[in-house]
Formats: structure tokens, sequence, C-alpha cells
């Protein structure tokens, strides 16, 4: 399932506070070629992450280290290499886009791409690929190691005022209007648009501040 940009939104927003200082002490392959267990270590606190290229990133607490491939695959072999023992140093989705970004504090970075068939990538400082699970020659679009990954994420676009307002003439209804011109916006989202107040001049302010905030990463539910 492909998730839009509203899920990775909140998603990394929650895993942010998470992960923040956490140290990344191993990298398993789970149940399957593009399925990835991560754990990170604080203290006495233990995070693991799953991640499935393509279609998932979640938390577990079910999670048996006998579900592990006892040997890594040469992938896996690769961040391990690179990562293990690295402290998380920020987590972020890249503007609207379906790609979460892992910096680490040596300045390596892991980019996980959740459309089409998906991808893990990690590349280091300089953005130059360090790893690849699934190198691409689609044409014009080329990754492969030693290249480097160009992951320009988009934005959330807010309605103008004028199209905001045409829109209430169709409907009285103001969370089917934000429905309507904000299709990427949860329900969380609309419903804190709403709460702003109860006129739309209040509520178009309230959405353009909160596609800023989204743009931004400095989104707070």
């Amino acid at each position: 399932m492909c998730r839009e940009g509203a899920y990775w939104t909140v998603l990394i927003h929650l895993n942010s506070c998470r992960l923040d200082g956490v140290r990344l002490q191993n990298i398993y392959d789970y149940n399957s070629s593009r399925s990835f267990i991560f754990k990170f270590n604080k203290t006495d606190t233990k995070v693991f992450l799953v991640v499935e290229s393509g279609v998932r990133l979640h938390e577990t607490a079910a999670y048996q280290q006998e579900d592990a491939r006892i040997l890594p695959s040469g992938f896996v072999g690769k961040l391990r290499k690179h990562l293990r023992n690295r402290r998380v140093a920020s987590i972020r989705q890249l503007g609207f886009d379906r790609i979460v970004e892992i910096e680490f504090e040596g300045g390596e970075r892991l980019y996980f791409e959740f459309f089409s068939l998906g991808n893990v990538i990690l590349t280091d400082a300089e953005g130059r690929i360090m790893a690849i699970l699934r190198p691409v020659d689609q044409g014009v679009i080329k990754m492969a190691v030693g290249m480097t990954y160009s992951a320009e994420g988009k934005a959330l676009v807010a309605p103008s005022w004028d199209v905001f307002m045409a829109a209430f003439s169709s409907s009285k209804l103001p969370t089917n209007v934000l429905k309507n011109l904000l299709p990427l916006f949860s329900p969380p989202m609309i419903a804190k648009v709403l709460a702003e107040g109860s006129r739309p001049e209040e509520w178009f302010e309230a959405m353009v501040k909160l596609t800023s905030s989204i743009n931004t990463g400095s989104l707070q539910l």
C-alpha cells in the first residue's frame, strides 16, 4: 500500500520524538528480501523499527531475534559496516514526498522511498551512494553506488483565498471543503484547522500556517 504525503508527515513527527539521539545498535534482514529490522538503543530503552521498502515503516514490540536471517544479506552487511553504533542526528520527511531520511552523527544519511517499487539508499555526508537496495536505470533516472543521490521533496501548496472561498459556494460544510481542496490532509489535520476558529477567514489562516509547518518539518499535532 502506497501512503500519501500526509501519512508520512504525521508518522515521522511521532517517530522523531522516539528516535532523537538514540544509537543504531544493529540491522537485520526480516521476513523478505526488502524487509528489515533496525534495532536502536538508548540507556535502558530499545526501539525496533520495521521497514518494508515501498510499503511501511513502524515500531514493533513483537520482534524476536529468531525471526532474522542467521547470515545477513550483502546489503545489510554494508549498512552494518557504515551505520552500526552510529547515533541518530535527525529523522525527517523530505518536503511532502514519500521519502524518509535518517541522518546519523557522522553525516551519513539513510533514505527510505515509499513510492513505486520502493528503495533504501545509504549515502555519505556528500550525498554519494554507498549502498542501495535496488539500483535504478530507467532512462534519465539512474541510481547506483558511487553516484550522487538527489531527492527533492515535493511541497504542499495551499489554495489561494479566492479558490478557498469559491469552494464554500458549493458546500456549506467546512469539513467537505477542506477534504476537496486538500485531499492529502488527514482527518486530524482537518480537525486542527477547524478548531482554530469559526469563520472561513480563520480556517484559511490556519490552513496556510499548517501547510507551512508541514513543508518546513515543524508540524505539531
